[in-house]
């Protein structure tokens, strides 16, 4: 591969460069004239906003007050083990939002956050549930295998059945 023009030469040959933590002309600027004028560009402000500018109002405001932050909630969520403790979960933070312990806000960030967490949990149990039926699969039998897989008692009519030959 042919390389075009001439390379730089390495390292920095005019000089060190700018000290560690010295800051540029512009922020120097900024910070001169808010030494000089800002106690007086504050006090005009405060004086407009009491006269009625919705717009000084405003930015005092957000000064002064910080944002509202929610308040942290005290609930409790079930262990979750598996899928199968996901309802029960879902009826403790319905409970809580009913009875006032947690925002409807608060419930929908849980109830986003169990849902995430059941994507997650699905693919898992099903690897599991089939690792479990191809080792069952060599000795069980067909009842067996649709009882696991199903999680119930498996009935007559999940074996298939035989046709009658009216043909004879």
């Amino acid at each position: 591969m042919k390389r075009r023009g001439k390379p730089f030469e390495p390292g920095n040959s005019s000089g060190q460069g700018r000290p560690l933590g010295s800051r540029n002309q512009a922020t120097l600027d900024r910070e001169a004239l808010l030494d000089e004028y800002g106690t007086a560009i504050t006090r005009k402000c405060l004086t407009e906003a009491m006269k009625g500018d919705k717009s000084a109002l405003r930015l005092c405001l957000e000064r002064l007050i910080p944002p509202a932050r929610p308040q942290a909630s005290e609930f409790k969520l079930p262990g979750i083990r598996s899928a199968a403790d996901l309802p029960r979960a879902s009826t403790a933070i319905l409970k809580a939002v009913a009875a006032g312990n947690l925002s409807v806000q608060e419930a929908e960030a849980v109830t986003r956050i169990l849902e995430a967490h059941q994507r997650l949990l699905g693919p898992q149990q099903l690897t599991s549930r089939i690792e479990a039926l191809e080792r069952r699969g060599a000795t069980g039998s067909a009842v067996e295998l649709v009882e696991e897989a199903e999680g119930s008692p498996a009935t007559n009519s999940a074996l298939p059945t035989e046709k009658p030959n009216h043909a004879q």
